[in-house]
């Protein structure tokens, strides 16, 4: 089966990245948002550039956005949020984190102890699983035919780590729930309910 001969565009335009079909024309967008289309009856004509989509107005003042430093040998890149508790059991249901990316996500005790779904509040980025919870192994090496063992880090410890974050995250309740009981004992004015100063 032979392909229709219609006009490439030109080697200097964008690269296409979607194509469509409607009534006997086709349109591609391409990578730099331009758009354009060839009629299969005329493929003579060749292609040409339909007019851009209208985009909304670009606010006034700029936003600020939020940025996530790259995880170091002291900074945690994941932050702890707290538990969720079963309302009838009381018992831990899950871990609430906010990710290295910035994602609110809640896992249960058994997902963070699987190495992948532990990685992935990280980003996929092991640095600091690997500062803060090595796993050692011994190697040889070899100097001048000479061999000498040497600890090293493989990789990170996955029970420890999950253990780590669990913990963390029972903390972070504990002093939430605590603030709450505070708050609720002083009222909306601020000032204890049962009248003292």
């Amino acid at each position: 089966m032979s392909r229709p001969n219609t006009p490439a565009l030109p080697h200097r335009q964008p690269v296409q990245i979607a194509l469509d079909s409607d009534n006997g024309s086709l349109v591609t967008l391409c990578n730099d948002g331009t758009i354009w289309t060839i009629i299969m009856g005329l493929p003579e004509d060749g292609w040409e550039q339909l007019p851009a989509i209208p985009q909304p107005d670009m606010p006034a003042t700029p936003t600020e956005e939020q940025t996530y430093p790259e995880p170091d040998q002291t900074t945690c890149p994941v932050r702890c949020l707290g538990t969720v508790e079963c309302a009838e059991t009381g018992k831990i249901e899950g871990y609430s984190f906010r990710d290295a990316a910035g994602n609110e996500r809640t896992l249960t005790s058994r997902d963070i102890e699987n190495r992948h779904t532990l990685l992935s509040l990280f980003g996929g980025n092991d640095t600091w699983l690997r500062q803060s919870f090595p796993k050692q192994a011994t190697i040889t090496k070899s100097v001048s035919g000479i061999r000498y063992p040497e600890e090293v880090t493989v990789d990170f410890c996955v029970d420890a780590a999950a253990a780590h974050l669990k913990e963390r995250c029972e903390i972070v309740e504990s002093i939430v729930g605590s603030l709450n009981t505070i708050s609720e004992a002083q009222g909306s004015s601020g000032k204890p309910k049962d009248g003292g100063p």
